[in-house]
């Protein structure tokens, strides 16, 4: 006959059908399954347990900014989605204000996912349709601009996440691994994911000021980009690729 319930007499009924003696089972060995369901979901709350002491306690005397102020650099007209997430998830766990530092093309977007974000459009679009031609010196001027407008900002912001959506125009990346470097004088806590590994990969990339013991830079890789870091780092620094990429 067919048995009800997650324990007890009728799950050892069925391990007896499977061919085991009933007779010699316990009740917490005819449970045993179901308590390793039990085990995963203790698991589950336990990360979630440790997950919540990461969200700032709302309190009274707290005024906006004091539970933190995420900057994200990224977005451009053909990835809008990317920042969005990354700002909007750290307003969800707890964050005061999240800024998202885009181009032109993006910033129209983004800001009409949510009015929660700060939206600052310091990038040009580079290489599409209709794209301006300009010379060394034009180039240099806007370069020079939009690290200017994202300094301004900079020194309030918490942390800085570098690469959601931010793309591959050459002119970005320029810009945005000045942003960076600027960032790192000022010991700003920074997270690299995406189109910011990307930047970790050029030759012209000096990766040693980020490095350096007073600064804390998180990279989070997948597969590839993990590939892509240690085939460049293993070759100049030696070692395994994970260790080249964390020393």
């Amino acid at each position: 006959p067919r048995t009800r319930g997650h324990g007890g007499r009728g799950s050892a009924v069925r391990l007896t059908r499977l061919g085991s003696s009933s007779a010699k089972l316990s009740s917490a060995q005819a449970r045993h399954p179901f308590d390793r369901r039990a085990g995963r979901a203790m698991k589950r709350m336990e990360w979630l347990s440790r997950a919540r002491q990461l969200v700032p306690p709302l309190a009274k005397e707290r005024h906006k900014g004091q539970a933190g102020k995420v900057g994200v650099v990224g977005g451009c007209e053909e990835y809008t989605g990317a920042p969005y997430f990354a700002a909007m998830a750290a307003l969800k766990c707890g964050a005061d204000l999240s800024h998202v530092f885009c181009s032109r093309g993006a910033s129209g977007v983004i800001k009409s996912y949510s009015p929660e974000t700060i939206v600052h459009p310091i990038f040009f679009d580079g290489d599409g349709e209709g794209a301006e031609v300009l010379t060394a010196e034009e180039e240099e001027a806007r370069l020079r601009r939009a690290v200017a407008k994202a300094g301004e900002w900079l020194p309030r912001l918490s942390c800085l996440l570098v690469g959601p959506g931010l793309g591959r125009d050459p002119l970005t990346l320029e810009t945005t691994a000045r942003i960076m470097r600027r960032a790192c004088e000022l010991e700003i806590p920074m997270v690299f994911d995406a189109d910011g590994l990307w930047i970790w990969n050029q030759a012209s990339f000096d990766p040693a000021p980020f490095c350096a013991s007073n600064q804390t830079v998180v990279l989070t890789p997948n597969a590839v980009e993990l590939k892509r870091l240690s085939a460049r780092y293993v070759s100049t620094r030696g070692g395994t690729g994970t260790d080249a990429v964390a020393g």
